[in-house]
């Protein structure tokens, strides 16, 4: 004979609610905080795509409106700080024999891919330690030719260096001054900056990069490429006029006062996190370019 064991029960149904009451907000808790750090790593991510676009912007900015020339180097900015448009050397060198109408020079090395790229604006030359640059644009008659006489670079005294992998040049044009040999030249592409409507974010604002003379490759119709996008509608370029360490919101009437600009590049993310959120996440960045050979 089995004797029923004693003491052995099952759960009841109000056991049976209570425990999983509590197992609903252990799990609710659990998915919670998931959720809070799925979003929190999703705001880090958006931080981070916020301050890359700013170093993006930033990067390309240095490498080129560094080498700007203070006397004629800024052809035109604007009043509202959204555009401006430099004269960015991209080759230098040395004048080998100039005349009144055609200079031979020795450039330094180019990268090949620098120099193959459309858009040669014009060139510039300095005749003397105290005398501003003397530009002469391809609009108005200066033209490039390559390769130009080694002997033109071969002196008596030997006053011009011939760089190794440089290059000889021919720079025609009704030059307003003639240079000695040795005065610095320089090549120059018409470059403007500027903060307008995104292509790449449609409504947000991007910062594109526009080589004013150069061609349209086919099948584009918009001149000009969006380099680092998407930027905040308060991003602007600012103005260093003289010895003023403020940058000043106007440009100065005479360009040739500018030593230098101040870009606020106020990045953004490219997502909103979803709801509840507060917008778009943002990167301030704030990067001064001074300019060469300021005489100041």
């Amino acid at each position: 004979m089995i004797r029923p064991r004693l003491g052995r029960r099952g759960f009841t149904l109000a056991e049976l609610v209570i425990g999983m009451v509590v197992a609903a907000m252990v799990a609710g808790g659990i998915l919670r905080l998931l959720i809070n750090e799925n979003r929190s790593l999703a705001a880090f991510a958006e931080a981070r795509g916020a301050r890359a676009t700013a170093r993006s912007g930033i990067n390309l900015l240095l490498s080129e409106l560094g080498m700007v020339e203070t006397g004629g180097g800024i052809e035109a900015a604007a009043v509202n700080g959204r555009s401006l448009t430099v004269r960015a050397p991209y080759a230098v060198g040395m004048v080998c024999r100039a005349l009144s109408s055609q200079i031979v020079a020795s450039l330094m090395p180019v990268d090949p891919d620098l120099w193959a790229l459309p858009g040669f604006s014009g060139f510039a030359w300095k005749s003397g330690p105290s005398v501003p640059m003397a530009y002469l644009t391809a609009a108005g008659g200066g033209t490039l030719n390559e390769p130009g006489p080694v002997s033109s670079c071969v002196t008596a005294s030997d006053t011009v260096e011939i760089f190794p992998n440089g290059r000889i040049v021919i720079l025609n044009g009704t030059l307003p001054s003639v240079p000695p040999a040795g005065a610095p030249v320089m090549l120059y592409r018409r470059v403007r900056y500027e903060f307008k409507a995104s292509v790449a974010f449609p409504g947000r604002t991007g910062l594109w990069r526009t080589v004013v003379d150069a061609p349209l490759p086919p099948g584009v119709t918009t001149p000009g490429e969006e380099v680092a996008a998407p930027f905040d509608n308060t991003a602007r370029i600012r103005y260093f006029v003289l010895d003023d360490p403020t940058a000043r919101n106007s440009p100065p009437a005479d360009l040739s006062d500018l030593r230098g600009v101040e870009i606020s590049l106020n990045a953004e993310s490219a997502h909103v996190l979803g709801i509840g959120s507060r917008g778009y996440k943002q990167a301030g960045v704030a990067v001064a370019v001074m300019f060469a050979n300021r005489p100041d």
